[in-house]
């Protein structure tokens, strides 16, 4: 009888952490091992841009740009020299997003500085264009890969 209720013992710990690793393995399945954190970093960097949102209430949009652009900076580095997804082409897409980003910014900043409005209309048509291009660059070879 004891040996039979240890031997329960310890298939219901191997279950309850069988159950942990299924249903936490959204946050590490997609990264290199050794990068199993790397979710974290991810979050990180959207508290920082809610930070940046909330906090910088009182500062100029230029200071705001400029906080929002550094985060960006040191994020792009990581993931470059990080390459922390598995799949290459995730490594890819995440890190053409965060160039996109960082140029929408930059040019979302020229944008509320310029006074001439056909130079506003420009900045837009080549953000836009930007974004689309790089959007169906990105979810094209995804739809077809399915």
């Amino acid at each position: 009888l004891d040996m039979m209720k240890r031997n329960l013992t310890r298939k219901n710990s191997y279950i309850n952490q069988l159950a942990s690793h299924q249903l936490l393995a959204f946050l590490y399945l997609g990264y290199r091992p050794q990068y199993y954190y790397w979710e974290f970093v991810v979050i990180a960097k959207k508290i920082a841009f809610v930070a940046v949102s909330v906090f910088t209430t009182y500062f100029s949009d230029k200071w705001k740009s400029t906080f929002l652009l550094s985060i960006l900076l040191l994020n792009i580095r990581l993931n470059m020299t990080v390459s922390p997804y598995q799949n290459a082409h995730l490594n890819r897409v995440e890190n053409t997003t965060l160039l996109i980003l960082y140029a929408t910014t930059v040019f979302g900043l020229t944008l509320a500085s310029a006074h001439n409005e056909s130079v506003k209309f420009i900045i837009s048509v080549i953000v836009i264009g930007i974004n689309a291009v790089s959007y169906t660059h990105l979810t094209l070879p995804t739809i077809y890969s399915v």
